[in-house]
């Protein structure tokens, strides 16, 4: 295969992948949609923020890690040609001599203990890249040949953040804001995000099965003062989420029976589904009975689980 058809055949493979995971999202909103309000809504925010990740993901695969793919097969393809295994002009394998059928098998098995230097040499570029995490090695051998198959959850692409350490959550899904002001977190603010995702938010995403959207996240002090949020708010320590998925209450149920928390709230809705979850996370203050509902914004009263929907399958 050549190395137009190869590079081809890479993205194709993602832009199948991400088409998949956007088909299951709308059968989803469709059907969620249909039921609570007899419609279809294009414009829904959490159509927007899935539409948006969406193109940053396929902005991420083209601008990162296909370059680092193309480096990497230039430098492949010319070892194969070096050693008379492959030719440009037919653009086919003619036969594999000793080195390439090693470098071969690095690739598909993804075994640091006998990669050869090259091998070793490409994952460190795609980790130095902030392409994949730390130990991501396997995920990139399978991406490029070893098997055919790739694993999503094993990829872990971080937008350029290599020490951000999460399955299902990337660290702009907490900074990201339609206000026109910084919201980046510094560093304890950061490792406070990674907390509550490797605490909390992680644990209960395999605990539901369902995917969950950050509605809010981490809030710098000027945007959190646009937003008229409380001076003492949890998001701006990065310590706290406002969640949404398909099943709010579920959702809720879920952490609730964790006990796994500082703070609960069930906010807005009604009885049967809060609007969205807000929940915070400090190691040092986990509180699992301060879990209130909010209405208006404001403070309604202390959670009653008899008063509330608590479901226990999504």
């Amino acid at each position: 295969m050549a190395k137009t058809q190869l590079t081809a055949a890479l993205l194709a493979r993602f832009e199948k992948l991400l088409n998949e995971q956007a088909r299951r999202f709308y059968t989803i909103e469709y059907n969620m949609n249909n039921l609570l309000n007899g419609g279809f809504l294009f414009d829904d925010p959490v159509a927007q923020r899935f539409r948006a990740s969406y193109a940053e993901g396929m902005e991420t695969l083209k601008t990162k890690l296909l370059p680092a793919m193309e480096k990497y097969q230039t430098f492949l393809f010319s070892l194969a040609e070096k050693a008379g295994a492959y030719t440009e002009n037919s653009g086919v394998f003619t036969g594999d001599s000793p080195s390439i059928a090693a470098l071969k098998k690095g690739i598909a098995t993804g075994n640091s203990g006998g990669d050869s230097p090259s091998i070793s040499a490409f994952k460190a570029s795609l980790v130095g890249a902030g392409v994949v995490g730390v130990g991501s090695g396997a995920a990139a051998a399978a991406f490029v040949g070893g098997g055919g198959k790739v694993n999503p959850n094993e990829l872990n692409i971080s937008s350029g953040n290599s020490d951000w350490n999460s399955k299902h959550f990337s660290l702009k899904e907490f900074t990201r804001t339609s206000r026109s002001v910084s919201n980046e977190p510094d560093d304890i603010q950061k490792a406070n995000l990674q907390s509550l995702v490797t605490n909390v938010l992680d644990p209960t995403r395999e605990a539901t099965g369902m995917p969950i959207t950050v509605s809010s996240g981490f809030r710098s002090e000027e945007l959190n003062r646009k937003i008229g949020g409380s001076n003492t708010s949890w998001h701006s320590q990065g310590k706290a989420a406002d969640l949404k998925s398909k099943n709010n209450a579920f959702l809720f149920n879920t952490i609730l029976k964790s006990g796994n928390y500082t703070e609960l709230i069930w906010e807005e809705g009604n009885t049967n589904q809060p609007a969205w979850v807000h929940v915070a996370y400090d190691p040092k203050k986990i509180n699992k009975d301060n879990v209130k509902v909010f209405s208006n914004g404001k403070l309604k009263e202390m959670f009653d689980p008899k008063k509330y929907n608590l479901p226990t399958k999504p």
